[in-house]
This record gives C-alpha cells, structure tokens and sequence, in this order.
C-alpha cells in the first residue's frame, strides 16, 4: 500500500472515531482492528505504524502507547492511544481525506419522465408543471394524441385522421405552446414538418446521446 493512501485511509477511521467522541476530548483510544482500509481490508500493522508516525512528525497527533507495534501479531485488546489538537486534524483531514468517488449512473437510469392526465390537463416533467392546455383546443387535442403514443413515429394525416380535427398550427408551434423549449423539446421530441416522435421517458443514455446534462425546469410556472 502507498503510503499517502494508507495516511487516507487511517485519518479517516480517526475523524470516524472523534465525530463519535464529545469534543472536549483530547485523547483517543482505537482497536488496531478498527483500521480498515476504504475496501474494508484491515491495514498492515506496518503500515498503520508507519502513517501513525508520519502523522505525529507532522504535529496532527501524538502517539501514547505503542509498545504493540514491536511485535509482528496482534491481540484482540491492542490499542493505538492518541493525543489531538482537533483543529489541527480537522485542517490536516480538510486538505489530505480522500476525495469521494462521483456516482456512476447507470445507462438505463430514468432521469425524466413527462406525466398527463386528460382529467386535470396538467403536464409536468417530473414534479414541474410545464403547462395546463385549455380543453378541447388544438394543442390540448394533440398533445393528449401523443402522450398515449410515446416513442412512435405518428404522422400529421394519421393524427388528424384519429382525432377526426384538421391541425392548423406546425408540429414544432404545438409543443412550444406547450412549453417544450430548447433542451426540452430537443430531448422529448423529433419533429420535422409532416412527422412527431414524443420522447417519454428520458434516460441518461438518452440525455447523453444529445449531449445533454441537465434539463432546466422552472420552479414554478
């Protein structure tokens, strides 16, 4: 093990340990078997000895007991005791505590999902409502067509001739009526002039393929 990783790992089994403790505390008492490495492996004693000596030369604690260190094996009851400046350690940690590993989100993972009731005549994209269309009117008509009809390719003459209504306005005025502006109705729609693909639900894959992050929603509409 790198010594810098093993400083890590044991700096952060004693910020554990002092979050723990009440603050007026200046000492500790820690089982050697409480120093796992981030992959919950016990540190070589060696190795703890090593960074506990490393830390101390670098006034982040003070050692008080070692004499196990002097033997190979350990017993259940060995303990490293220590002295802390608290404001000194919590610096130290601050600068040298292992960086958290990003989440990694899964291809498949739904980031945005486009909900309609015919009822209410909301549209929300996830808990945002986007829009209320008024009832019976074109876009209210032909929005509530696609939304029953996610991820098909639907033709402008087989919208008008289900929904029995001529459709006077342009694919792309209906969904910007509705809300689905830049980002949004890139990620939710293709539209060209005689064809309309809503997108619902959205994944990360999906996001990605756009090169889109995030999308930005208002808070209030």
């Amino acid at each position: 093990m790198s010594m810098p990783s093993v400083i890590q790992d044991v700096i952060t089994v004693i910020n554990q340990k002092l979050e723990l403790s009440p603050k007026s505390d200046r000492t500790l008492s820690i089982s050697l078997w409480d120093f796992q490495d981030n992959k919950g492996d016990t540190i070589p004693k060696d190795d703890l000895h090593k960074a506990l000596r490393k830390l101390e030369e670098d006034k982040v604690i003070k050692l008080l007991f070692t004499d196990h260190f002097s033997r190979s094996w350990r017993k259940a009851e060995d303990k490293v005791g220590l002295e802390i400046d608290r404001n000194k350690f919590e610096d130290f940690y601050t600068q040298h505590k292992r960086s958290l590993s990003p989440e990694v989100i899964p291809d498949s993972t739904i980031l945005y999902r486009v909900s309609y009731s015919d009822k209410s005549r909301e549209i929300f994209v996830n808990d945002f409502l986007l829009a209320k269309p008024d009832f019976g009117l074109e876009n209210e008509m032909v929005f509530g067509y696609i939304f029953q009809h996610p991820n098909e390719r639907l033709s402008k003459t087989q919208i008008e001739q289900d929904l029995n209504i001529s459709v006077s306005k342009s694919f792309h005025k209906i969904v910007e009526n509705l809300g689905f502006k830049g980002d949004l109705r890139k990620a939710f729609f293709d539209i060209s002039k005689t064809y309309i693909r809503f997108k619902n639900p959205l994944t990360k894959k999906d996001l990605d393929l756009l090169h889109i992050e995030t999308l930005n929603l208002p808070s209030t509409n």
